[in-house]
């Protein structure tokens, strides 16, 4: 196997890059443009940017607080919660958490995963 010589065989790339610094040195005005334009967009894009230091890992909750004033929390367990919890235990990707029922007060806590676009 012969080894080849570089000079011999000089790629395309060199040629087309000659070309390119002799565009860029010879036409300065369009090469100067050209770069201040893309100077403004960049700055101009970099300052839209949404750039958070720490982003936002939390799941999304739902807080359900009913108020049933003068029931039981027996009847308002049968009437608010248990419908309540029903109708949100068939979403995807929820968790939910339920609190103790007072006399007249309900609270459920539901959460869904950041995966989950139910709610967001």
């Amino acid at each position: 196997m012969q080894a080849r010589d570089p000079a011999q065989s000089a790629p395309l790339a060199p040629a087309v890059l000659d070309k390119l610094i002799d565009f860029a040195v010879h036409r300065r005005a369009i090469t100067l443009t050209t770069t201040f334009l893309l100077a403004v967009f960049g700055i101009v894009t970099f300052t839209k940017l949404k750039i958070e230091a720490f982003p936002d890992v939390t799941n999304v909750q739902v807080m359900v607080i009913t108020l049933y004033p003068g029931q039981a929390a027996e009847e308002i367990e049968k009437q608010v919660t248990i419908p309540v919890e029903r109708a949100l235990t068939g979403t995807p990707r929820v968790l939910i958490q339920r609190f103790p029922s007072t006399p007249g007060q309900v609270i459920l806590n539901a959460a869904a995963s950041r995966l989950s676009s139910s709610w967001s």
